[in-house]
């Protein structure tokens, strides 16, 4: 091995061409002689280098920088993880710091006992095949598994790749993670498939950061749905290849001040799926107060319209649409389509929505009965004996709407003087008082305005007594359809957040 050097970051030259040696002297200080060469007085500088060992192995092979040891002046140094420590207490296992040890060869001393020879007695040191250990690429996989996407990130010595979202690792190192089951394929940049650019990377230097994601069970009774069905990291695809989806942007445009009634409105395209208009603090208007025309994009405020009590500006919230089949759904978020757009969707701002599909549907009326009296039972079969007076449902049917029906089991109990009948809903309740038999009976839906259903006054025929009930049933026009709402615990992240369902129907449409 060689002997130390001073660790110079200043250069000094001299114009004779004698050449004196002197023996150098480790006692930290060198001092430094010149004559200016603008003439005058000699000078002198002293100060203190670092000192090194350069030990640089040879060509292939690296410098093993964990378990050097050397004496130097008496006092053994030795090295741990690529620092240089000197002097050890065999009582306190203590060490003072004195330097480093790089793989390259180079042994840098901070720290040396003042004025001993030049000389050091080797007691370890070893090279290592370092070709044997270089990679320039490979695939892995994580200690745990799922783990949370695009927080990922491969590194080694001062080269780093991270993951992205959908798992596209980018940087110094390229390649694909694969979060839900924790492999990673990467290779060095540059060093791809018929490409040699890539400077390899040491294996036992090679780490990675991941964060790893861990489900907590959760009581069925509390969360109201049995778990063990669902995915094991929560997540239930939202769009299938062959569903339906719905791409959509929602703007908003203002109509001047004043608002001159019965003057149609541009608000900026046509072929809108709907508008609705909300005055400045946000309340949406009836929709008695204007009319809306979807293929020209206009809205109009109706002449008549009284809009005095609503804070000027009015917005006009509109909202443009395509319905498409989706024909790929990647899981990296690309979903194609079988057809193309007919709007032009700005970025950012629209948003893909799923469909669920609900097939045919249609209000009805059916389970029709006629009992002597009201048992207290909702179920026609246990309701009591039936009676010879039957509703005549074959020629003056009950008729419903798919506006006004709900899903609801009905009564209708004729009163003392057999000329009129209450009617009761088993969850609405009492609906109407002494309503004629001989008359139309209809009971108004409050949230659609509409009749929930319609009892034509023929069909009830003759021989009815006091207390005979008639039962029957609604089916609405909807499908059910469950939804939840999942919130991971921890911090708010957003102060609103909130989601729109609606209700598409095609009529008479294939």
């Amino acid at each position: 091995m060689p002997a130390i050097y001073p660790a110079l970051d200043r250069y000094y030259y001299k114009t004779t061409s004698t050449t004196v040696n002197y023996a150098l002297d480790l006692d930290g200080v060198i001092q430094i002689a010149y004559q200016p060469a603008a003439g005058g007085g000699a000078e002198s500088e002293a100060f203190s280098p670092a000192w090194f060992i350069d030990a640089v192995p040879p060509d292939g092979l690296s410098l093993v920088s964990n378990g050097l040891a050397f004496s130097l002046g008496g006092v053994p140094h030795f090295s741990r993880d690529g620092a240089l420590f000197a002097g050890w207490n065999p009582v306190t296992g203590a060490a003072a710091a004195a330097g480093s040890v790089s793989s390259e060869g180079r042994v840098l001393l901070t720290a040396i006992v003042p004025g001993v020879a030049n000389t050091i007695t080797w007691s370890n040191a070893a090279h290592d095949a370092r070709g044997a250990l270089d990679l320039l690429g490979g695939v892995f996989r994580v200690a745990s598994a799922p783990i949370q996407a695009g927080q990922f990130q491969l590194q080694a010595g001062d080269q780093v790749g991270t993951a992205n979202s959908g798992g596209v690792l980018s940087g110094d190192f390229e390649g694909l993670v694969d979060s839900v089951r924790g492999v990673a394929a990467w290779v060095v940049a540059g060093a791809g498939p018929g490409e040699l650019d890539g400077v390899p990377v040491r294996a036992d230097e090679l780490t990675y950061n991941a964060v790893f994601l861990q489900y907590i069970p959760i009581d069925p009774e509390l969360l109201g749905v049995d778990p063990s069905g669902l995915p094991i990291d929560g997540l239930v695809p939202m769009v299938h290849v062959g569903g339906g989806a719905l791409v959509h942007h929602t703007d908003v445009f203002e109509l001047p001040t004043p608002v001159v009634k019965g003057t149609p409105y541009h608000v900026g395209r046509e072929r809108i799926a709907s508008a609705v208009l909300r005055d400045a603090v946000g309340t949406r208007l009836p929709g008695t107060l204007y009319e809306v025309d979807l293929n020209a994009g206009n809205v109009t405020v109706l002449v008549g319209a009284d809009i005095s009590t609503y804070a000027l500006p009015l917005k006009a919230e509109n909202r443009i649409q395509d319905e498409l089949q989706v024909t790929k759904a990647d899981i990296d978020g690309t979903v194609l389509f079988s057809g193309a757009l007919t709007h032009n969707f700005p970025v950012p701002g629209s948003y893909l929505s799923s469909k669920l599909r609900q097939g045919d549907k249609f209000a009805r009326v059916h389970g029709y009965a006629d009992r002597a009296t009201w048992g207290g039972s909702w179920d026609a079969t246990q309701a009591g004996a039936g009676i010879a007076a039957a509703f005549n449902e074959v020629d003056f049917p009950i008729t419903t709407t798919n506006r006004g029906a709900i899903k609801e089991r009905w009564y209708a109990i004729l009163q003392s003087n057999t000329t009129q009948v209450n009617v009761y809903g088993e969850n609405v309740g009492l609906v109407l008082s002494n309503a004629p038999i001989a008359e139309v009976i209809e009971a108004i839906n409050p949230q659609t305005l509409v009749p929930y259903w319609s009892i034509p006054s023929a069909g009830w025929g003759g021989g009815r007594s006091a207390g005979n009930v008639l039962l029957w049933e609604t089916e609405a026009a909807g499908g059910a359809a469950w939804f939840t709402r999942s919130v991971l615990p921890g911090a708010a992240a957003v102060l609103d957040d909130s989601a729109t369902l609606a209700y598409i129907a095609d009529v008479d449409t294939p």
